[in-house]
């Protein structure tokens, strides 16, 4: 069991500490969330901006009526 957990299950029977506890654990969530979407957009970003640099450019149409 993690050190986290253990620390959970020690407050359970003092209300006021395990509340803390609890709202200490959900903004370590959130947190932990915001960290990963950040990374995540930033993954696809590099992603999508080094794949426009390796994609050739479209061609002209010959004819103006064509497209």
């Amino acid at each position: 069991m993690s050190n986290w957990l253990q620390a959970g299950k020690m407050y359970q029977n003092n209300a006021e500490k395990f509340s803390a506890f609890a709202e200490e654990n959900d903004k370590r969530t959130i947190f932990l969330k915001n960290e990963t979407t950040k990374t995540l957009l930033e993954t696809v970003k590099t992603s999508i901006l080094g794949s426009e640099k390796n994609t050739a450019p479209r061609a002209k149409p010959v004819c103006s009526g064509c497209a």
